[in-house]
């Protein structure tokens, strides 16, 4: 499960074997104050959803435009899943 809190800056990579008892990883997938040196400005996220294909992770996550704040932009990362499960 990903997640983030309302205009949260953190999205958030949760795992479960029995689909009840979550385990939320101290890292987040995607931090704001990492990414905001490379973008030049604050982003904040929306209902980040993912999926795993061939030991890769697909995030897809919106986030507020630079221009227009109410504006949200669509983002896709892809990482592979095996290095981010090991963290």
């Amino acid at each position: 499960m990903v997640s983030v809190m309302e205009k949260g800056d953190n999205i958030m990579l949760s795992v479960a074997d029995d689909w009840v008892h979550f385990k939320t990883y101290r890292t987040p997938l995607v931090n704001n104050h990492y990414t905001e040196n490379y973008c030049g400005y604050r982003q904040y996220y929306y209902k980040p959803t993912a999926f795993v294909k061939n030991d890769t992770l697909h995030l897809f996550y919106t986030a507020n435009a630079k221009e227009d704040p109410n504006l949200n932009q669509l983002f896709h990362s892809a990482m592979n899943a095996k290095v981010i499960l090991k963290k």
